[in-house]
């Protein structure tokens, strides 16, 4: 399980980081007045905050599986 704690939570917390980069960029260029860069910059954050949520999903579904196993198990222990 050492990979789902690793690299399943890293990537949303990567997913994470790159979404708030990207607002910030986008906030940066508006000040500017590049709407169309702003707007460009919020459309990938956007798909970033979708990234995280499929990453999350897995990592929550994996867990979830284990942790039903762990309990068949120990149902079965208990018969």
């Amino acid at each position: 399980m050492d990979y789902i704690d690793h690299d399943l939570w890293h990537s949303m917390g990567e997913e994470h980081m790159a979404a708030s980069i990207y607002r910030q960029r986008a906030k940066y260029a508006r000040a500017m007045g590049d709407m169309e860069t702003a707007d460009l910059y919020e459309h990938i954050a956007v798909e970033e905050d979708g990234h995280e949520k499929e990453f999350g999903a897995r990592y929550h579904a994996i867990r979830q599986a284990a942790r039903d196993i762990s309990r068949k198990i120990a149902e079965g222990i208990g018969k």
